[in-house]
């Protein structure tokens, strides 16, 4: 089997969730804080990185997780095609020709959480 390194393991769970839907022909719906299937009313999905499928919620292995998950499931992939896939949905190129880092499309953006100074009233 293909060995992964940790950056590409890390670019295909970074891959947004819902446009992965969307391209396999699912119609996401935004409910709240959190986005379900149109075709299915049961699945949820979380920070556009996380799923989880109530009706399914006791099988093991088909009830959630991240994006190589829902490509197992849903699209029938094995965890080699589901990363890889999702590499080439991203726009990662394996052999790169410059040092530079890769333009990513479809990803979640990373926010950084400022910490406020604690001060007493």
């Amino acid at each position: 089997m293909q060995n992964f390194t940790e950056d590409e393991l890390a670019i295909a769970k970074s891959v947004d969730l819902v446009a992965v839907a969307s391209s396999l022909g699912y119609t996401p719906k935004r409910i709240g804080n959190y986005y379900t299937l149109k075709e299915m009313d049961s699945m949820r999905i979380y920070n556009r990185s996380h799923w989880c499928r109530f009706s399914r919620r006791y099988e093991k292995g088909e009830n959630g997780g991240s994006q190589i998950d829902f490509l197992r499931v849903f699209a029938g992939m094995d965890v080699k095609e589901a990363v890889f896939w999702l590499l080439d949905f991203a726009g990662y190129r394996r052999i790169h020709d410059t040092p530079e880092k890769p333009i990513l499309i479809y990803q979640v953006p990373y926010k950084k959480v400022e910490k406020k100074p604690f001060v007493l009233p």
